[in-house]
């Protein structure tokens, strides 16, 4: 991804989606550790809306990032096709990186943990979600994606 993309895409994310990301448990933080973080939620947000065409005020609620999200950044139910779907993202403002296979790893342990109902070492931001999360997976029909989005341009590694 260009570092010009990279920027439209800041100026979109900031724009439209941060008004409607809670970020109320970054006080505290660096100015740049905040403006981190808001990008990456925002860009979970943005994900979800490409992957299920929802709206982004319905989107904003499920984003799940911080500390104890077990690497899931968001989950979205999507009622239309019946889908669950998990991101994790990362955002790099030069858009040459990528995502490290170790928060691959937390990613996938993380659903992982959802799908087996382990909800305790979860945030209460995330369990909050969890009566849903758990009566859609109870659906037979139920399919679950899993993503990850970065602002990147190299492929993910092959492990």
């Amino acid at each position: 991804m260009s570092e010009l993309h990279v920027r439209q895409l800041e100026q979109y994310l900031s724009n439209v989606l941060f008004p409607l990301i809670d970020t109320s448990d970054l006080s505290g933080m660096a100015a740049a550790q905040i403006q981190q973080a808001k990008l990456s939620r925002a860009l979970t947000a943005f994900s979800i809306i490409g992957l299920t065409g929802a709206a982004a005020n319905q989107v904003a609620p499920f984003i799940l990032d911080g500390g104890h999200d077990q690497g899931i950044d968001g989950c979205f139910y999507d009622e239309t096709k019946n889908t669950l779907v998990f991101v994790q993202s990362k955002w790099h403002a030069g858009g040459t990186k990528t995502i490290t296979k170790g928060d691959i790893l937390k990613f996938l342990h993380g659903i992982k943990l959802v799908l087996s109902a382990s909800w305790d070492t979860f945030s209460q931001k995330f369990q909050e979600h969890k009566e849903l999360i758990e009566k859609v997976l109870l659906k037979p029909d139920v399919a679950v994606t899993a993503a990850v989005s970065f602002t990147g341009d190299n492929r993910l590694g092959t492990h």
